[in-house]
């Protein structure tokens, strides 16, 4: 249980971060280099692709007129995907973690983002999102079945 609780703080740092728009939030969660693979490619982000992602997210936010209740109502929309996140561990220090990033109002599936997290290869021994893996098409219903 103590494991899962690291892993899922791991995961909310990664992610709140990436949705505020919070650099230092984000950075927390994640170990660099960072992979991710969106509809099969895979790409490699350092630091400097990182914090510029980040920044683009925060202008955007800003641009948007995100309020702090808007922020507040973001963290508790992570929270509450991340308390249902699915969480398989590949070995003592590799799982997965799939969660839900949007809903399909239309009935034609949920869109997930499925993240690694591992725990070895950093000065601290934490976990760190090391890969995040998405699809820009929903998981049809048909396929959890």
């Amino acid at each position: 249980a103590a494991i899962e609780k690291q892993i899922r703080m791991t995961v909310f740092h990664y992610y709140a971060g990436l949705m505020l728009g919070d650099t230092d939030e984000y950075l927390k969660g994640i170990r660099l280099p960072f992979t991710t693979m969106r509809n099969g490619v895979s790409r490699s982000q350092d630091e400097a692709a990182s914090r510029a992602l980040i920044s683009k997210i925060e202008a955007r936010q800003k641009s948007a007129g995100v309020t702090k209740e808007d922020q507040g109502q973001i963290v508790k929309n992570v929270i509450a995907s991340l308390d249902e996140a699915d969480i398989q561990y590949i070995g003592a220090n590799t799982a997965a973690v799939t969660f839900v990033i949007r809903k399909d109002p239309k009935g034609l599936g949920d869109f997930l983002c499925n993240v690694i997290v591992n725990r070895k290869d950093n000065k601290t021994d934490d976990w760190r999102v090391i890969t995040e893996v998405t699809d820009s098409e929903p998981v049809p219903p048909a396929y959890l079945q």
